[in-house]
């Protein structure tokens, strides 16, 4: 499976980039959920990780002069959820201290990168623990 990096890599406010990225986010976590409970019984805290929702909201805002942005309440939620999941996955893995991958601010093109950068070396050390 192909690093994160080819779906992290892209223009503020890129809308459909936006898309890839959440959607291959969602496939490697679904895929995270079902590898981890076929090999360890342990259940993953899933959730919706593809919200339709929370991408148009964030794409949306994007789109607003910096001045006006505000963090869409449907991105902090979601934001909150991820973080949990993959504290789960983490703890199934015995991977120990997670990276903080709850405080982003995607209204800041800086913010959002750090994030995305730190959120894709993550996947790609799962991705490495897992093997695929």
């Amino acid at each position: 499976m192909a690093s994160m990096d080819i779906y992290s890599d892209f223009d503020f406010g890129d809308a459909q980039a936006l898309r890839s990225f959440f959607l291959e986010n969602a496939l490697r976590h679904t895929q995270y959920g079902a590898l981890i409970s076929t090999r360890s019984n342990f259940q993953v805290a899933m959730f919706n990780v593809f919200d339709d929702r929370m991408v148009d909201d964030t794409i949306a805002m994007m789109k607003l002069p910096k001045e006006k942005r505000k963090m869409p309440p449907s991105a902090q939620q979601w934001l909150q959820l991820h973080a949990t999941l993959h504290q789960s996955e983490t703890q199934a893995l015995g991977l120990g201290t997670n990276y903080n991958i709850y405080d982003a601010d995607f209204t800041d093109p800086v913010s959002l990168y750090d994030w995305l950068q730190g959120h894709t070396l993550l996947h790609d050390y799962t991705d490495q623990i897992l093997g695929v």
